[in-house]
């Protein structure tokens, strides 16, 4: 598995290889979710063959990185931290004033930004073998 790579305009393309999806940044083309991993296996309907991944968009081929754990901390602010396959980490912080922060690392390269309130807003639940992904909304 890798990173997903897409084209300029493929957004909707991408949340079209997802089950059920979450779109954390529009700008990195950042999304969470499940899937089926097989291609074999797409219309098949059981819980049992859905995984977690994160596909985060730069141009070319798709590939969603699969989830190994995620975990939440409770303090002043509350962490989320989701851990991926190919040394992908995404730790949403919620700060005193309630804004949320996302910060992306992969390899040497991070991304941090505040999200998009349209964003938060448009966060569901997926309930498809999505514990750790679904941690998101205990902070939202």
């Amino acid at each position: 598995m890798g990173n997903c790579y897409v084209s300029k305009n493929g957004l909707s393309d991408l949340t079209n290889h997802f089950l059920n999806s979450n779109v954390i940044d529009k700008e990195h083309k950042i999304i969470i979710g499940t899937y089926i991993e097989t291609k074999e296996r797409k219309n098949l309907k059981s819980n049992t063959m859905i995984s977690q991944g994160i596909c985060v968009g730069y141009n070319g081929n798709i590939d969603i990185n699969k989830i190994k754990f995620g975990m939440i901390h409770r303090y002043e602010n509350k962490i989320v931290e989701l851990y991926f396959d190919n040394n992908i980490k995404l730790v949403f912080v919620k700060n005193q004033n309630g804004c949320i922060k996302f910060v992306l690392t992969i390899n040497d390269l991070k991304i941090e930004k505040n999200m998009d309130s349209q964003i938060i807003k448009n966060i569901k639940s997926i309930n498809n073998n999505s514990e750790y992904i679904d941690l998101i909304l205990k902070i939202i």
